[in-house]
């Protein structure tokens, strides 16, 4: 055995080492290079890292093909956009309505929220509030809707939305003040049939019968085919004011 008292591993012969660190030698002429096969343990480490890299960042790419579908590609723009400040009132628009398509609901709150803080344009605060009153959150809708008309949004949808949030969190007088606001914005070609029905509504429930037929018959001098709603209304409170002078009679 030689001063290194190792064995070749082919022979098991003694063998000559003169460098433990580089190069291993036996009389039978096998060579071991210790330093590279370091190296290719190391080059083999690595390898096996990146594949394993590569095999997160194809699971993570499936994943996000998953989530956004045929917008995969349009997201990470935004997202640039985002990061850097120059997305446009309009980007977190389409930023908006792509989250929505996607059904991611958070994504899309904030986009129509950064969407009005951008412009101040309203009608992203009316879409924003919808979306919330579609997913049952009714106090963020509310005053998201308040909001909306406090910075001047004309949309009648929107204030006939709000205006049954109002009636059903019994707050009586505002959601009539909204109904009023969508008969006053409904252009003179269409009939505000949906807001005067909710006063008449509301007429009804505080029992001011009087005023809800004049509403009632208001409405019905608006066009000819106005005649052909709020019937049911009509005949309701007239049976009602009919019954109450009979009373008062006896």
């Amino acid at each position: 055995m030689t001063n290194s008292g190792l064995f070749c591993a082919i022979c098991n012969d003694a063998r000559n080492n003169p460098d433990p660190e580089t190069v291993v030698m036996c009389t039978c002429g096998w060579k071991d290079r210790i330093v590279e096969r370091e190296t290719e343990r190391q080059r083999d480490l690595q390898t096996a890292i990146k594949l394993g890299f590569s095999a997160v960042g194809v699971f993570v790419l499936a994943l996000h093909f998953v989530k956004w579908g045929g917008d995969a590609f349009s997201i990470p723009f935004y997202r640039l956009g985002q990061v850097t400040g120059t997305l446009s009132s309009e980007g977190y628009i389409g930023l908006a309505r792509t989250c929505l398509a996607a059904g991611q609901w958070e994504c899309t709150e904030n986009a129509y929220l950064q969407s009005f803080l951008k412009s101040k344009n309203p009608e992203s605060l009316a879409e924003l509030a919808s979306l919330q009153l579609r997913q049952q959150k009714n106090d963020l809708a509310i005053e998201n809707y308040a909001a909306y008309v406090k910075n001047g949004g004309r949309d009648i949808q929107a204030h006939l939305e709000y205006a049954v949030l109002l009636e059903s969190k019994h707050r009586v007088n505002e959601a009539m003040d909204i109904y009023r606001k969508a008969i006053e914005f409904t252009p003179a070609s269409k009939l505000p049939v949906q807001a005067t029905a909710g006063l008449v509504r509301l007429e009804i429930k505080m029992e001011r019968y009087t005023r809800a037929l004049n509403r009632i018959l208001e409405f019905h001098e608006l066009a000819p085919n106005a005649r052909g709603y709020l019937n049911t209304e009509l005949e309701q409170v007239r049976t009602i004011l009919k019954n109450r002078r009979k009373l008062a009679r006896r």
